[in-house]
């Protein structure tokens, strides 16, 4: 099934840019992608932070796959990506 790509970094831009997504999945018939990339920045001198980020990033992801699904019931998945955001997207 094709999907339509949301990147989503916990901005309230990107927030704003869900119901966009979902208008164009409901009229085109294709499911939600959403992704985040997490970048260490700073936080690469102490590479056992990586695991907390990543699993942070995925809760984040979780939450924002459950309310979408119960508010717009569409199919979402999700994907979590290390890295600078323009490599990971």
């Amino acid at each position: 099934m094709a999907e339509i790509l949301v990147p989503l970094d916990g901005s309230p831009q990107a927030q704003r840019a869900v119901p966009l997504a979902v208008g164009l999945a409901r009229a085109s018939g294709h499911g939600l992608r959403l992704i985040e990339a997490v970048s260490l920045g700073i936080s690469a001198d102490v590479p056992e932070s990586a695991p907390m980020l990543e699993e942070a990033a995925q809760e984040t992801m979780r939450a924002a796959q459950e309310e979408i699904v119960a508010r717009y019931n569409l199919p979402v998945e999700t994907t979590v990506e290390m890295g600078f955001a323009p490599d990971a997207i």
